[in-house]
């Protein structure tokens, strides 16, 4: 569950990460709209798969057996 954690982490916030990388080195900044709306979703997407997944991997799923 710890690697799937960290991957996805890693690849959704990759986008933005760059962003601040490459804008550290670039003037005037690359601030395209649809790319920044992009890496913001990406970070939300983040936060909202988390739970999802200690969900789906937890050792305390109910299996009923009726």
């Amino acid at each position: 569950m710890l690697v799937v954690v960290v991957v996805l982490f890693a690849l959704l916030w990759m986008p933005y990460r760059t962003l601040v990388v490459v804008n550290s080195f670039m003037d005037p900044p690359y601030l395209d709209t649809w790319f920044l709306l992009f890496c913001r979703m990406c970070i939300y997407t983040n936060s909202a798969v988390n739970p999802i997944i200690y969900n789906a991997m937890s050792q305390k799923l109910c299996v009923c057996k009726c």
